[in-house]
């Protein structure tokens, strides 16, 4: 796949990174995620397939990464960019692209073919949980209705307005394994 599209042409980067100044922020639960990226935003419900082979909260956080960037592929193209995320492991695995867990290595692979594919740079920060309020309502927003409250809550007191987007079924799947 990757091959007939990229042949000859180097990642290697030969300026110094310096990032776009995008809102974009994910989170998970052990059956959902959430995710903000300008005025958009998202919220779904994991298939039993991604919450059996995942097995933990860290490649839950990675997958909502990889989930939001396919996603906004189109509207992140040629850009650089930081995404928030509460979980520190799954920061340092973005930022490093090592894991030895097998499923987060495939999310590493869809993360830099989809970066690959749209030329856009990524590099993940981490903020504290209660500073991701926003992702974090979403993510347990099929939970409780308590949940929608907290997000329309923060909207209203940030005066900020997204726009929910359908997350199709096919971002679920991984392209490249």
């Amino acid at each position: 796949t990757f091959l007939p599209l990229f042949n000859g042409v180097s990642f290697i980067k030969s300026e110094v990174w310096s990032f776009d100044d995008f809102h974009f922020a994910t989170d998970a639960c052990l059956t959902g995620g959430g995710a903000t990226c300008q005025d958009q935003c998202f919220s779904v419900v994991f298939p039993p397939n991604i919450v059996q082979e995942a097995a933990h909260i860290t490649a839950l956080e990675l997958f909502v990464v990889v989930v939001a960037t396919r996603a906004w592929a189109p509207l992140l193209a040629h850009h650089r960019f930081i995404v928030s995320c509460d979980n520190e492991a799954a920061v340092t695995v973005i930022n490093s692209g090592i894991t030895r867990d097998p499923f987060m290595q495939r999310c590493l692979r869809q993360l830099w073919f989809t970066a690959s594919l749209h030329d856009f740079e990524i590099r993940a920060s981490f903020v504290p949980g209660d500073h991701n309020f926003l992702p974090d309502a979403l993510s347990r927003w099929h939970l409780h209705s308590k949940h929608q409250r907290d997000f329309n809550f923060y909207c209203r007191e940030l005066a900020l307005t997204y726009t929910f987007i359908d997350v199709p079924e096919q971002l679920f799947s991984f392209q490249v394994s």
